[in-house]
């Protein structure tokens, strides 16, 4: 697969699912969202936004997250510390039919996620 195949089928609103190392607080819905040049999306809190970097055979990279600076309970900002990290680490992605991904750092697993829109 080719660097602008996996932003194509990437692009988009993804509902998180999983991350490693955190279980998803009860009525929080993170969310990733591709385009061609950056990911952004909502931790559980904040907002985030980072550079985007696709390479064939389904690499990326996320550099230096940005996000937004509001306070919420330590569950959730618990939750949203991990997410953050779990996207600045990821290096793969893995297509698990048309609407399930799966972004793995090195070959562990960081994070799971089904398609909103786009694609």
């Amino acid at each position: 697969m080719t660097a602008e195949d996996t932003s194509a089928r990437l692009a988009g609103t993804w509902a998180v699912t999983e991350v490693a190392d955190a279980v998803i607080p009860d009525g929080i819905a993170p969310t990733l969202v591709f385009s061609p040049d950056q990911v952004a999306g909502f931790a559980g809190c904040n907002n985030f936004g980072a550079p985007a970097t696709y390479e064939d055979g389904g690499k990326l990279a996320f550099d230096g997250a940005r996000i937004t600076r509001m306070a919420c309970e330590p569950e959730i900002m618990t939750f949203e510390a991990a997410m953050i990290r779990a996207v600045e680490r990821v290096s793969d992605v893995a297509f698990d039919g048309a609407d399930r991904i799966t972004l793995t750092g090195f070959g562990v697993f960081m994070l799971r996620a089904t398609r909103l829109t786009g694609g």
